[in-house]
This record gives structure tokens, C-alpha cells and sequence, in this order.
């Protein structure tokens, strides 16, 4: 027998909230384990639950390991798209000035010049 969906909302009963909390911590840890095995995938995970205990699960022997290869990646990530940003600019701006400057082969006069006449 099937069970039904869960409607997504929050549970108002204090007792059944940390139940599922439990319940889907445990589910939740199970899942990111299996993918840091099966998938040799390094994996943390941080949870502060209501009360404000923290639950964490890191497949490396230290969680911080995880955090600081994170920190870096996402410090990489910026520097990336920060150049990928800049050379974009100069690469507008190059066929700005190409397309301006480019010769009409017709009038034997550019683009530029030819709409100053006007």
C-alpha cells in the first residue's frame, strides 16, 4: 500500500515537529552517506534544529576540511566570473569600436564619419 504526499506546512504540534525532525534526519543522513560512498562524493551537511542544536555529518574526518575546500571554491567561482565579466566588457567594447570605425566599402568613408555628416 502506498502511502500519500505529504502536504508541505508547517507543524504546528511541538512534540510531532521534533519527531519529524528526527525521522528526516536520520532519512537525510542515510541519503548523504550513500552519495558519499556511491558517488565518492565529499559531503557536509549543517543543521540547526529549532532549539538551536547543531546536527552536522561530514564524510571527511573533519567537517572543516569540507567548509574551507567550499570557502575556496566559491572564492574561485567570484574571481572567475568577476574576469569572465571584465572580458566580456572589452569584448563589447572592441567590436563597439570595430563596428564604428569599419569602412563602408561604397563610399570609401566610415561609419562614424558618415553619420557626423548627417
Amino acid at each position: 500500500m502506498a502511502r500519500g504526499k505529504v502536504q508541505m506546512r508547517r507543524i504546528e504540534n511541538t512534540t510531532s515537529q521534533q519527531v519529524t525532525f528526527s525521522k528526516r534526519w536520520t532519512g537525510l543522513l542515510k541519503k548523504v552517506y550513500e552519495l558519499s560512498v556511491l558517488g565518492n562524493a565529499k559531503v557536509a551537511v549543517i543543521i540547526f534544529s529549532q532549539k538551536g542544536r547543531l546536527h552536522e555529518f561530514s564524510s571527511n574526518s573533519k567537517i572543516r576540511k569540507t567548509i574551507d575546500r567550499y570557502c575556496r571554491s566559491t572564492n574561485d567561482a567570484a574571481t572567475y566570473q568577476a574576469n569572465m565579466e571584465q572580458y566580456i566588457l572589452e569584448a563589447i567594447r572592441t567590436m563597439s569600436w570595430i563596428l564604428l570605425n569599419r569602412r563602408n566599402p561604397t563610399d570609401g568613408g566610415s561609419a562614424r564619419a558618415k553619420s557626423e555628416q548627417h
